[in-house]
Protein backbone atom coordinates (compact mmCIF):
# COMPACT_ATOMS: atom_id res chain seq x y z
CA UNK A 1 0.00 0.00 0.00
CA UNK A 2 1.37 3.38 -0.98
CA UNK A 3 1.72 6.26 1.46
CA UNK A 4 -1.03 8.09 -0.45
CA UNK A 5 -3.41 5.15 0.00
CA UNK A 6 -2.57 4.97 3.71
CA UNK A 7 -3.23 8.69 4.08
CA UNK A 8 -6.55 8.36 2.23
CA UNK A 9 -7.63 5.46 4.46
CA UNK A 10 -6.66 7.39 7.58
CA UNK A 11 -8.60 10.43 6.37
CA UNK A 12 -11.62 8.25 5.57
CA UNK A 13 -11.51 6.75 9.09
CA UNK A 14 -11.27 10.21 10.66
CA UNK A 15 -14.13 11.50 8.49
CA UNK A 16 -16.30 8.51 9.45
CA UNK A 17 -15.57 9.09 13.15
CA UNK A 18 -16.45 12.80 12.88
CA UNK A 19 -19.69 11.89 11.08
CA UNK A 20 -20.54 9.33 13.79
CA UNK A 21 -19.97 11.93 16.51
CA UNK A 22 -22.09 14.49 14.62
CA UNK A 23 -24.93 11.99 14.23
CA UNK A 24 -24.75 11.00 17.90
CA UNK A 25 -24.88 14.66 18.91
CA UNK A 26 -27.84 15.31 16.62
CA UNK A 27 -29.68 12.29 18.03
CA UNK A 28 -29.05 13.50 21.59
CA UNK A 29 -30.27 16.99 20.65
CA UNK A 30 -33.47 15.53 19.15
CA UNK A 31 -33.99 13.45 22.29
CA UNK A 32 -33.57 16.48 24.55
CA UNK A 33 -35.93 18.62 22.45
CA UNK A 34 -38.54 15.86 22.55
CA UNK A 35 -38.10 15.54 26.31
CA UNK A 36 -37.87 19.21 27.32
CA UNK A 37 -39.21 21.15 24.39
CA UNK A 38 -37.32 23.68 22.30
CA UNK A 39 -34.69 25.98 23.78
CA UNK A 40 -36.17 29.35 24.79
CA UNK A 41 -35.11 32.26 22.55
CA UNK A 42 -33.70 34.19 25.52
CA UNK A 43 -31.34 31.31 26.40
CA UNK A 44 -30.23 31.12 22.77
CA UNK A 45 -29.55 34.86 22.66
CA UNK A 46 -27.83 35.23 26.04
CA UNK A 47 -25.99 31.93 26.49
CA UNK A 48 -25.64 29.70 23.46
CA UNK A 49 -24.82 32.17 20.66
CA UNK A 50 -22.07 33.98 22.63
CA UNK A 51 -20.56 30.62 23.57
CA UNK A 52 -20.58 29.51 19.93
CA UNK A 53 -18.96 32.75 18.81
CA UNK A 54 -16.25 32.35 21.46
CA UNK A 55 -15.64 28.69 20.62
CA UNK A 56 -15.46 29.46 16.89
CA UNK A 57 -12.93 32.23 17.48
CA UNK A 58 -10.82 29.93 19.68
CA UNK A 59 -10.93 27.17 17.07
CA UNK A 60 -9.85 29.57 14.32
CA UNK A 61 -6.98 30.88 16.46
CA UNK A 62 -5.87 27.33 17.21
CA UNK A 63 -5.99 26.32 13.56
CA UNK A 64 -4.12 29.40 12.43
CA UNK A 65 -1.29 28.52 14.84
CA UNK A 66 -1.20 24.89 13.69
CA UNK A 67 -1.50 25.65 9.98
CA UNK A 68 -0.37 29.19 9.29
CA UNK A 69 -1.47 30.38 5.87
Amino acid sequence: MTPEQRAQRKQAREDAERQRIREAGAAKARELVAERGPIPEQVLREVIRPALVEATAAMRAYRSKRHPA
